[in-house]
């Protein structure tokens, strides 16, 4: 999965980034399970602190777009959340388009 990043952008960057990955689950490009690269593999890919990563990451996981297990990952929530997921994604894309324009 290849994200992009705006710093001078008006989105904070880890809105960014989440608006990315929910796109991209939204559109099929991340599936159910799928692993995610560490803080640290985007950060250093990004060229951005790891805990702006870390803020992305924990703000999809408390909104339940994806699961971290401890020494194993982060992952896009499993198949058997999946209908919670499309769902989750479609709020996110309505509330994230109504707060960018404010």
């Amino acid at each position: 999965m290849k994200i992009l990043v705006h710093p001078g952008g008006e989105l904070p960057i880890y809105r960014q980034i989440m608006n990315q990955i929910t796109e991209a689950l939204a559109v099929g490009r991340l599936q159910p399970s799928e692993k995610l690269p560490s803080h640290r593999e985007l950060a250093e890919q990004l060229i951005i602190a790891p805990l702006t990563v870390k803020k992305a990451y924990d703000e999809l996981e408390s909104l339940g777009f994806l699961e971290t297990h401890r020494g194993r990952g982060t992952f896009v929530c499993s198949a058997s959340k999946s209908t919670q997921l499309r769902a989750n994604c479609s709020r996110w894309r309505t509330w994230s388009a109504s707060t960018s324009m404010t």
